[in-house]
């Protein structure tokens, strides 16, 4: 028989042998043949393969990824402040602060402890991919739509840039009391490409509805007094159609002898321009040979909407 001292040799040269198989071998659990250093198989779809227990009040199991040549490392750590899922968490946490959590009723939140939506991100949104509404992108040029809290956003047309705005001013025709005013100069233009300042036509490219206001003034003189007296009349018109602003409208006497007349006025109007189409101001004077004569203003235009 082998006394307590064989026996204790027997059992350190097995212990020792075993130790040697474990460090230089896989280590599997629930299989023969495992390919890393601890593989677990589990089979039955009634209980967990892996199941970590804290014995602390609310922390529910943590794994920590470490290494050897650092203190300090990431975690996935499990807290349970209640047995509903809204007290139910699971972390992905760095040495100084919680990154991500997942709460139990299914809220991810980015730097945010307690999320309070599907998605609740603490801080700035990167992407370098599509935005996506109901697996819409939109198209070209369309922007993000709130919906308020009656719907969701929609991807729409973005606001109007308002960039195609242009103003002249124009004067009569010399030796012409019937005439297309001639522009006698451009006062800014801020988009060159949609709008062609002519002699006395202004070409617009762009099709939309445009806003005019026109400020005109004139005057007339006669050796006697005209019969009748002499009225103006001023037409703003595309080709078609065309708005009369004002039809053989009388001027106002300048003098008691009834020889001088003039006559001011101020416009606006909105039209609908299918482009190309060149616009004009056509003015008239009437009814008899003057001896002098001005007509002058400024016209201002600007793109409302495509």
């Amino acid at each position: 028989m082998l006394n307590i001292f064989g026996m204790k040799k027997i059992f350190i040269v097995i212990l020792l042998s075993l130790s040697g198989v474990v460090f230089a071998q896989n280590v599997g659990i629930g299989t023969g043949s495992p390919s890393g250093k601890l593989q677990i198989n589990h089979r039955s779809s009634l209980a967990p393969g892996i199941k970590l227990v804290d014995s602390t009040t609310n922390i529910s199991g943590v794994i920590e990824f470490q290494n050897t040549d650092f203190n300090k490392g990431m975690k996935i750590a499990g807290f349970s402040s209640t047995n509903f899922n809204n007290g139910q968490y699971l972390d992905i946490r760095s040495d100084s602060i919680i990154a991500m959590t997942v709460k139990g009723n299914g809220f991810v939140g980015i730097r945010d402890l307690e999320p309070s939506y599907p998605l609740d991100i603490n801080g700035d949104i990167n992407t370098t991919g599509a935005i996506r509404l109901n697996g819409n992108t939109g198209t070209t040029g369309q922007v993000l739509i709130s919906g308020g809290n009656a719907s969701d956003p929609s991807w729409g047309n973005a606001a109007l840039t308002n960039n195609t705005r242009f103003a002249v001013s124009f004067t009569h025709v010399t030796g012409s009391m019937i005439a297309d005013a001639a522009i006698s100069g451009t006062k800014y233009n801020l988009n060159p490409a949609d709008v062609v300042i002519g002699a006395n036509s202004i070409t617009i490219n762009r099709t939309g509805l445009y806003h005019f206001d026109i400020n005109m003034s004139a005057f007339i003189s006669y050796s006697v007094t005209p019969v009748p007296f002499t009225s103006m009349g001023l037409t703003f018109h595309t080709g078609t159609p065309r708005y009369p602003l004002m039809s053989n409208k009388l001027m106002t006497p300048n003098s008691t002898s009834n020889t001088a007349f003039r006559i001011g006025e101020t416009y606006s109007l909105e039209c609908y321009i299918e482009a190309p189409a060149s616009i004009r101001l056509a003015y008239s004077f009437g009814f008899t040979t003057p001896i002098t004569f001005f007509m002058s203003g400024f016209l201002t235009g600007h793109l409302i909407a495509e």
